[in-house]
C-alpha cells in the first residue's frame, strides 16, 4: 500500500512541481537523474489532517530559500484522511543536507510537533537513477 501511495505521490508531485512557487526556471526537471527525493510517510488523525497541511502552509518554508531545492508536495491519500506523504526534492544529497542541518529546518518543522496524533516513519532518501 506505500508503495503505490508513493506512486500516486510522485505523480501529484511531478504535476505541481513547475508551478510552485520559488522553484527556480533553470533548475532540473524534478525526475532528472541524480535528484534526491526525501519522502516523509505522517498518520494523523481525521480531526487534525487540516491542521497538518496547514503547519506547513504557515511554516516560514526556510527551504524554499535554499540553494538545491527544486521543490515540495504535501499529498493526502484521498481513500484514508489523515494519511500523508511529504515529498522534497533536492538537486543533490549535499543540498538536502545542508537544510537539514540549518537552523531553518527546525523552524519549518516546529508547529508539526504540537499535533499529538501526527506519527511519523523515518524519512527516506530516494536518487533518481533513470526516467
Amino acid at each position: 500500500m506505500q508503495k503505490f501511495m508513493l506512486m500516486i505521490a510522485l505523480v501529484i508531485f511531478a504535476a505541481t512541481l513547475r508551478a510552485e512557487e520559488g522553484v527556480k526556471k533553470d533548475s532540473p526537471p524534478v525526475f532528472a537523474k541524480g535528484v534526491v527525493l526525501s519522502v516523509i510517510t505522517v498518520a494523523t488523525s481525521k480531526e487534525e489532517a487540516a491542521a497538518f497541511v496547514k503547519a506547513f502552509e504557515d511554516s516560514p518554508k526556510a527551504s524554499h530559500k535554499m540553494a538545491g531545492f527544486l521543490g515540495l508536495a504535501v499529498a493526502e491519500n484521498s481513500k484514508a484522511p489523515g494519511s500523508f506523504i511529504v515529498i522534497s526534492a533536492w538537486k543533490d544529497e549535499a543540498a538536502l543536507d545542508a537544510y537539514v542541518k540549518s537552523k531553518g529546518f527546525g523552524g519549518d518543522h516546529m508547529n508539526i510537533g504540537t499535533l499529538k496524533s501526527a506519527k511519523t516513519d523515518p524519512p527516506g532518501r530516494f536518487v533518481i537513477k533513470d526516467n
